[in-house]
């Protein structure tokens, strides 16, 4: 679904896991972050510490949002259409 909606709207969307969050971050310079509730918890001290020497904004998906299609469209819709039109960002990656 990130894919889908970043072509549509010419944002780039990244994928990475928690090992390799850091470097990516530092190499893309992403508009946002997106993680589940679940996985943030689990290790939330490097999700926060990686976010705060970063550009980004961390969005966090609830175990309901992550899994109801519509919310998460929404969700997703939103963040990839701020990026999108942030004029100082340019065209920015979304991590997912």
């Amino acid at each position: 679904m990130c894919r889908d909606v970043g072509a549509r709207l010419g944002v780039a969307v990244r994928e990475c896991d928690l090992r390799s969050l850091r470097p990516t971050i530092a190499a893309s310079q992403p508009y946002a972050v997106l993680v589940t509730e679940e996985l943030y918890r689990f290790d939330a001290a490097s999700f926060d510490a990686v976010i705060r020497q970063a550009p980004a904004s961390l969005v966090r998906l609830d175990r309901w949002e992550a899994s109801d299609d519509a919310a998460r469209r929404l969700i997703i819709d939103a963040i990839f259409e701020s990026a999108a039109t942030e004029p100082s960002s340019g065209i920015r990656s979304i991590l997912t």
